[in-house]
């Protein structure tokens, strides 16, 4: 075989290789979104926008240094829950809580209680629960104090653990 040969089925396999990359790319963004777009309240497992039926919005994404970033914002749109600052106070100080997008995560919005629920299979599960102002505090493991008050959803997750 020539060098012309050679070099030409060198381009065919190189042509080929990014095709198939912008392909794979192209074909797990449409999946991604497409699933989100067809989200029916309940878990939440890919990156997106989701919109409760009672008018609240759930933004979830990747922050840089591979952290999970999510917010949510009311009918009246306003953050009322932002992952930026989830914080928790134990023994009097606070400590901010981030989950990884390298571990097994999930979030649950429970249209009844309007809560949030987090479960990380590194951090365990998280609360965001409504104030009598319209704020929200976050709480871990100390706030769940039965596992029958965990939504059944996060029960039945892969990820989830008890602590």
């Amino acid at each position: 075989m020539d060098i012309r040969a050679e070099k030409s089925n060198k381009l065919v396999v190189y042509a080929a290789l990014i095709l198939c990359l912008i392909c794979s790319v192209s074909f797990s963004v449409y999946f991604r979104y497409k699933k989100a777009a067809a989200w029916r309240e309940g878990l939440i497992t890919m990156y997106g926008r989701y919109e409760t039926e009672n008018g609240y919005v759930i933004r979830v994404s990747k922050k840089p240094k591979t952290l999970l970033q999510f917010s949510v914002q009311n009918p009246e749109g306003k953050i009322v829950i932002d992952s930026n600052k989830a914080e928790i106070v134990m023994d009097s100080e606070t400590f901010l809580i981030s989950f990884s997008v390298v571990q097994r995560w999930s979030l649950y919005w429970d249209r009844q209680t309007e809560y949030l629920w987090v479960d990380s299979s590194d951090r365990g599960v998280y609360v965001w629960v409504t104030q009598p102002d319209g704020g929200y505090i976050m709480g871990g493991p100390s706030l769940v104090k039965d596992e029958e008050d965990i939504p059944e959803q996060i029960r039945k997750s892969k990820n989830y653990h008890l602590w």
